[in-house]
């Protein structure tokens, strides 16, 4: 199940659409540990955004086909839609540099650096680097196991 932003609306309807993944995620685990929840809202969030950026990556391809398309028409209604059409090109550039940002959460990347290969790398290796794989408690022992790491962050909140 994948959620787009539809043309035209706010971006708190994506907001709100995240905001219900994440309640579902939740209510998914009900009975269960905090890190089965995590799990289970991570899970959801991952199937919900997964698909954003092939949808992207196909609204783009089909704006560059029609614009390559009206590039050689001179007449008015053919400059009219071949802007419209850029402009959609370029609304569709922007959201997907958003949805880089977002993802790598770096400041760095508003400077002008546009999808390239490095950034993905690095937005995509930030999933795997956020992961607790051992956590001290507050007596300095290191707690490494699933069950241990869910008391020492229970008892900590």
């Amino acid at each position: 199940m994948v959620y787009a932003i539809p043309t035209g609306e706010s971006e708190s309807y994506g907001e709100n659409e995240c905001q219900h993944v994440v309640k579902e995620g939740w209510d998914d685990a009900e009975h269960t540990e905090i890190t089965e929840k995590i799990k289970s809202v991570g899970l959801k969030l991952q199937e919900w955004g997964g698909g954003v950026n092939n949808e992207y990556k196909q609204k783009i391809g089909v704006c560059r086909e029609r614009l390559r398309k009206l590039r050689a028409r001179r007449d008015t209604h053919g400059i009219s839609t071949y802007n419209a059409v850029r402009w959609e090109f370029l609304q569709l550039l922007e959201k997907q540099e958003i949805y880089w940002k977002q993802r790598a959460k770096q400041f760095w990347l508003k400077e002008g650096d546009q999808n390239t290969r490095f950034f993905h790398r690095f937005a995509s290796s930030r999933r795997k680097t956020n992961l607790i794989q051992r956590i001290k408690d507050s007596a300095g022992v290191w707690r490494e196991t699933p069950e241990e790491i869910q008391v020492v962050i229970e008892e900590y909140f």
